[in-house]
């Protein structure tokens, strides 16, 4: 929260925070920022309900009381103008991507001096290969680990480059989940799977949940701010 916040211009900059912080955890704010005319909006933990909450959200929109424009597009290649965002962040996605061909795109549409934010999936440094393969195989997912990240986002021509492992939380999430979907929303997922793909499926499903909950798969939060001067 506290880099999105000093990622946004001063005098009407907007940031908007959905993101997965756990009933508990503390989440920092320097009301500076806010005494500088930026807005901060709406925000929900790890523990919300996502059919009570979307649904929320997006009256808020259509009433025009959360003012986001939604648009479709590749990540690779962006439908937006140079230099267009004060902040960019993505949730749980670049691993899935071409990362270099990604990162270089929300560099593109940032502004010099913003910040690009990512939560994602980051291996631990000690990771066996063939779980790596695995999960490429079954998830389509290429993660880093936290120095990779970092790594890349330099490589790219990321300054002030900084990574916070955030692995311990993994667990809290997919109970998180589970508790949120209850018995009965599992079933439903289960079944749905096995209509779709059969018994192969569910097995796919199951082998990449022991993946994630794996000491070796690990999540961290990503952060680096564009040059002033490109």
């Amino acid at each position: 929260m506290l880099q999105a916040l000093y990622g946004v211009r001063n005098q009407g900059g907007i940031a908007v925070i959905v993101g997965n912080a756990i009933y508990g955890e503390h989440l920092q704010l320097d009301p500076r920022q806010l005494n500088q005319g930026k807005q901060l909006r709406g925000t929900w933990g790890g523990d919300n309900i996502p059919d009570r909450d979307f649904p929320h959200y997006m009256d808020l929109i259509i009433t025009k009381n959360l003012n986001i424009d939604f648009k479709i597009g590749d990540a690779h290649y962006l439908p937006f103008e140079n230099n267009s965002f004060d902040v960019v962040i993505a949730e749980c996605v670049v691993c899935a991507l071409n990362k270099e061909m990604a990162i270089a795109e929300m560099i593109r549409v940032l502004i010099p001096g913003g910040f690009i934010g990512i939560h994602d999936i980051c291996w631990k440094e000690d990771t066996p290969n063939d779980l790596k393969v695995r999960l490429k195989a079954i998830e389509n997912e290429s993660p880093e680990t936290l120095v990779g990240w970092k790594k890349l986002f330099s490589d790219n021509g990321l300054e002030n480059c900084s990574v916070t492992d955030k692995s311990h939380l993994m667990s809290v999430w997919m109970e998180s989940n589970k508790k949120n979907l209850g018995f009965t929303g599992q079933l439903r997922i289960g079944m749905k799977v096995f209509q779709k793909w059969g018994i192969k499926g569910v097995k796919t499903i199951l082998e990449s949940e022991r993946i994630f909950k794996s000491p070796y798969t690990g999540y961290g939060i990503i952060v680096g701010r564009k040059p002033i001067k490109d």
